[in-house]
């Protein structure tokens, strides 16, 4: 197979309303994410505020700790555990 059959198969032609745009063979997704991709800053970003609302969340938990769960949500999660 020479490199150009390689980088033909590698790609499907996907089409939307705005047209057909080319997505790698090997990717689930169609069109309309494709042009996501290109469009927006998708799939570098980081959730730098994690560790802020943890911290935030902090005396919502105290003040909780005391409070009982519903008795539906400790069953529910037993079950999952065991």
């Amino acid at each position: 197979m020479s490199a150009e059959q390689k980088t033909a198969s590698a790609f499907r032609s996907e089409s939307d309303s705005m047209g057909e745009i080319q997505v790698a063979a090997d990717k689930y997704w169609g069109a309309q994410t494709e042009r996501s991709l290109l469009h927006f800053n998708i799939g570098d970003d980081v959730m730098p505020l994690i560790p802020q609302l943890r911290e935030a969340n902090e005396p919502v938990r105290e003040l909780q700790s005391g409070v009982p769960l519903p008795e539906r949500v400790v069953t529910a999660n037993a079950a999952r555990i065991s």
